[in-house]
């Protein structure tokens, strides 16, 4: 798709390229710092970041971010009641807030 807007992610020496949407929901779990998040909150953090999403929405970013960072060492765990969790090799993760090149996808 051309004239999207995407982030740019490095991780694992990869850089990943992230819809808006997909970073601001990997930005929140890892702010979460491997605690499980619930999938409201999760919308709330997205409003916030001025990107609108429902709930079937969110759960397909989820399910293409987790795709995405296949082979990265880092997961999105999910589980029932629509909860889920960012872990690297069984260890909490860390995302500096905020730090992402623009570029176009």
């Amino acid at each position: 798709v051309t004239g999207v807007q995407t982030c740019a992610l490095p991780i694992s020496g990869q850089r990943l390229s992230l819809l808006p949407p997909e970073w601001v929901l990997l930005e929140r779990l890892a702010r979460a710092a491997g605690r499980v998040v619930r999938l409201p909150t999760l919308l709330d953090a997205a409003r916030r970041s001025g990107v609108q999403l429902s709930e079937l929405a969110a759960e397909l970013h989820l399910s293409r971010l987790a795709a995405r960072l296949s082979g990265s060492g880092l997961q999105i765990q999910s589980g029932p009641g629509r909860r889920h969790r960012l872990v690297a090799d069984g260890q909490v993760v860390l995302v500096e807030p905020g730090r992402w090149d623009e570029g176009e996808g």
